[in-house]
């Protein structure tokens, strides 16, 4: 989950509260935590999987910078991101209005098909730089 990258989302999160006008709402803690490791667990696991080949000719990766999965460890992987995050959603399904559920949802989908086929925006010009600015997205999901 790269923890060292925990920023762009918690961080993203924490600013979006203070937008609101409030520095601290426990309203937000459940949100805020699924910013932690379980979204990154999303992000960057579904990125490892998908970029196995290259990740393994890359010497960045290994490190803080990502890791070098095997073909035996996606389905682990597949389990844990989906054992950290789909209890969260649940919540915010029964929790969250519509609006934040909205751009919850458009968070994901742009994480996951960053790396992931058919969609694969890493490999498209523009929609790879685009798709970045979806790190901003809490700045908005916080205060719905």
């Amino acid at each position: 989950s790269r923890p060292v990258l925990w920023i762009n989302t918690l961080g993203t999160g924490v600013v979006g509260m203070w937008l609101t006008g409030a520095f601290w709402q426990w309203d937000a803690l459940a949100l805020l935590l699924w910013l932690t490791l379980p979204f990154n667990l999303l992000i960057y696991g579904v990125n490892d999987i998908f970029d196995q080949d290259t990740d393994a000719l890359n010497p960045r990766k290994g490190s803080l910078e990502g890791a070098r999965i095997r073909a035996s460890e996606v389905r682990a992987i597949w389990i844990s991101v989906l054992l950290t995050n789909v209890p969260f959603l649940v919540w915010f399904a029964v929790t969250l209005p519509p609006a934040a559920l909205a751009w919850i949802a458009a968070y994901a989908a742009v994480f996951v098909f960053y790396s992931a086929p058919p969609l694969r925006f890493k490999a498209r010009p523009y929609l790879d730089s685009i798709s970045n600015a979806a790190y901003a997205f809490p700045l908005v999901i916080v205060p719905y």
